[in-house]
């Protein structure tokens, strides 16, 4: 997916943009809300020539979005089974027991994920790269 911003920011390397936002915004989640709600912030790997205030034309990494789905959602719901059912199954706890274990481990889930997150620096990695400088006008129609 390509889309077309402007540079507000540019610091170590990773440039912010700054959108507006389509029809594609509902599913993607990578994006930042901006201050406006007809726009999105997203990071992307800056090109050397790269400066504030340019218009560029970025490409979206859809491996970020797909991992970070994984992550965020089928880990935890793996998690949240799993134990209710080795507390249900194997260890014949009750329902109630087994929900409670099964919540404690969702948390934990949630935990190591926002633990590793913060270990490995994986949210502030940039989410798309600058494919190339643009003419265009800067508002996300691509």
């Amino acid at each position: 997916m390509k889309e077309c911003g402007v540079v507000t920011k540019i610091e170590n390397g990773i440039a912010t943009i700054e959108l507006k936002k389509n029809e594609g915004c509902h599913s993607c989640g990578l994006c930042l809300c901006g201050q406006d709600p007809t726009l999105m912030v997203l990071t992307a790997a800056a090109r050397a020539e790269t400066n504030v205030g340019d218009r560029v034309q970025i490409e979206v990494d859809r491996r970020i979005r797909s991992l970070a789905q994984l992550w965020l959602l089928a880990v935890p719901i793996a998690v949240f089974l799993a134990t209710a059912l080795v507390a249900k199954l194997l260890l014949k706890l009750g329902d109630g027991i087994s929900f409670l274990i099964s919540i404690a481990a969702l948390a934990g889930s949630f935990w190591l994920a926002w633990y590793m997150d913060k270990k490995t620096g994986w949210s502030s990695q940039p989410v798309a790269r600058i494919a190339e400088h643009s003419d265009g006008d800067g508002d996300g129609d691509g």
